[in-house]
């Protein structure tokens, strides 16, 4: 012919006609019209990945295959997989889910990394969920009866918190300070010859010896300090309490555990922990009859509550309800500071800062005042330590 004409089946074997493809039985492959001349032919780039290409035109791969890699055929793609994405690992040419909270496994019991590291701590290859303090029944369950619960809202206290010392560190209660070797140098309050060595970052605390009664709470006044008539009575006095610097703080509370806990566990408080304790302290009782407020953190709480004590001179003892620890012995060798004086009404918290620590002070008569950035203290003073526990793996 000098055409070719267009027919929708097959072509017969002598080209004059068409025939329909379901002549040819269950194999025949159905085409369209070729062109006489191959100016008219696709490009082969053109086929998508379920095409194939016949040397001129793009064919539909059959139901469930793919295009090869020249694009000539079509093949049966393998249904096992190479690789899995996060949460999963590739075993018996599967995917399967990791161990609750793991993120990366590579097998049901060997975790690489945890969904995060806020609820999960990576311990010998499993992620364990970390525990949360939510009521003083756990704090004392934890951590020997040795602790106070601090809620992070005061309006919902069992929606969690965390656990501070009752008692300083290096007083009996409180985290231990002799770990043994030249970790910590325990000095004598009040001795000239027991002085922290002036050098950046060295460790010391002081401890009281008879202590001086002019504006802090003995042993013997404690009966004055006034509670409610349903706490147990003050036992910690104000004028023999243990004070370090910054160095020493930060060192005993991240090595200190007791109870369920380990080392790292425990830490100085953060800003958010110091906002919820003034937080917390403002419903407190705000006098030894108030048996409504709705938190009993400190004042009139006798020995259930943190026992902090407050600076000396702003208020009796018999109406305060908290003890006075103003005028206790000097700390000698305390960098910065003149007069040497030990400072057991405030409390060391955390810093980022080389210089300056943060800190929360309790001295303004019946009100917790706390200070950040602008109300700090040299690292090398010497501050009562409270160390608290937000999380522990079990």
């Amino acid at each position: 012919q000098t055409s070719c004409l267009p027919c929708s089946g097959a072509v017969n074997d002598s080209k004059t006609a068409c025939r329909s493809c379901s002549d040819f039985g269950a194999n025949c492959i159905g085409c369209n019209y070729y062109a006489c001349t191959n100016t008219s032919c696709e490009s082969k780039d053109s086929c998508t990945s379920s095409q194939y290409y016949d040397n001129c035109h793009c064919q539909p791969c059959p139901s469930g295959q793919v295009q090869s890699a020249d694009k000539l055929t079509c093949y049966t793609p393998s249904t096992t997989p190479t690789s899995c994405k996060d949460g999963e690992y590739l075993a018996n040419e599967k995917c399967n889910p990791c161990p609750v909270g793991c993120k990366k496994c590579s097998s049901e019991t060997s975790c690489t990394e945890c969904k995060n590291a806020t609820d999960y701590k990576l311990v010998s290859g499993v992620c364990k969920p970390y525990s949360r303090p939510k009521s003083q029944e756990d704090c004392n369950r934890w951590t020997s009866n040795s602790s106070i619960y601090i809620p992070f809202d005061r309006n919902n206290t069992t929606n969690g918190g965390f656990c501070m010392t009752k008692k300083n560190a290096g007083d009996e209660g409180g985290p231990k300070i002799d770990f043994g070797g030249d970790y910590l140098k325990i000095l004598t309050a009040g001795n000239k010859n027991s002085i922290c060595p002036d050098e950046t970052g060295t460790r010391c605390c002081w401890q009281g010896s008879t202590g001086k009664t002019d504006y802090c709470t003995s042993s013997t006044n404690l009966k004055n300090v006034k509670k409610l008539a349903s706490a147990t009575a003050w036992n910690y006095e104000g004028c023999k309490r243990t004070v370090c610097n910054w160095y020493a703080a930060d060192y005993i509370c991240k090595n200190w555990s007791i109870g369920n806990t380990k080392a790292g566990d425990w830490k100085l408080f953060e800003h958010n922990e110091g906002e919820a304790i003034d937080s917390a302290q403002a419903v407190d009782p705000v006098q030894s009859t108030d048996t409504n407020s709705k938190l009993k953190i400190q004042r009139y709480m006798g020995a259930d509550g943190l026992q902090l004590c407050q600076d000396g001179y702003k208020a009796s003892e018999a109406n305060i309800g908290s003890p006075r620890c103003d005028g206790t012995e000097k700390c000698y060798g305390v960098t910065g500071y003149s007069s040497n004086a030990c400072f057991p009404h405030y409390v060391w918290g955390s810093t980022t800062d080389t210089n300056r620590g943060r800190i929360l002070y309790w001295w303004k008569g019946t009100e917790l005042s706390h200070g950040y950035a602008g109300a700090t203290r040299s690292l090398e003073y010497a501050l009562s330590v409270r160390c608290v526990l937000e999380k522990f793996i079990e």
